[in-house]
């Protein structure tokens, strides 16, 4: 049970875990978004560069509101780098965000990377300091939300992750999405 306050107001607001068509209950997960989380995701080197790991499924049409990634094993660095969010169907593939190189070499436990900015910009990387509770001023801007459409005839499309690596490399990371549809059948899933 969620409770929103204002001015010593306060009242309950019951939201449905599931979603009810046509019911104030729909139409609110709809208007702020349904999260969904992609957890303990092992990331493996393969051959070195342009590796991809799906995170998400998208089906028909929807609104992505916030997509994030946040890093919570990391055990080498030296050569993960040129991270980002695409989008990746049979017919292709699309930028979500750009490359972030050197950025992502900086990672360690409890990394942020996330799209806070146009496709042709660079993911965005938080990385937490041991001397600072600070939040990073990286994620301090508003997150880009986007539009995404699954490829015609249901085609698999997906929201994936993509980076270089190499053998020594052993990234744990959990994936967030907050996404509402755009059509009837609009669906983001955990692959």
């Amino acid at each position: 049970m969620a409770q929103l306050s204002s001015n010593n107001l306060r009242k309950e607001l019951r939201v449905p875990i599931g979603d009810n068509p046509g019911t104030p209950e729909a139409s609110l997960l709809v208007a702020l978004g349904k999260p969904i989380h992609n957890k303990d995701i092992h990331l493996n080197p393969g051959a070195g560069v342009n590796n991809q790991e799906n995170l998400f499924r998208v089906y028909e049409g929807v609104h992505i509101y916030q997509l994030l990634i946040i890093v919570t094993t990391m055990t080498d660095t030296t050569t993960f780098d040129n991270v980002q969010f695409k989008a990746v169907s049979a017919g292709g593939s699309d930028d979500i965000t750009n490359l972030s190189a050197a950025g992502a070499r900086a990672c360690c436990e409890g990394t942020i990377l996330s799209r806070t900015d146009v496709s042709g910009n660079a993911i965005s990387v938080a990385v937490p300091s041991a001397s600072t509770i600070i939040v990073d001023p990286a994620l301090s801007v508003v997150y880009a939300p986007f539009e995404m459409l699954e490829q015609t005839a249901g085609v698999a499309s997906y929201i994936v992750f993509e980076y270089d690596a190499d053998a020594a490399t052993d990234v744990v990371i959990d994936a967030h999405c907050l996404w509402s549809p755009l059509t009837d059948g609009g669906l983001v899933e955990i692959v």
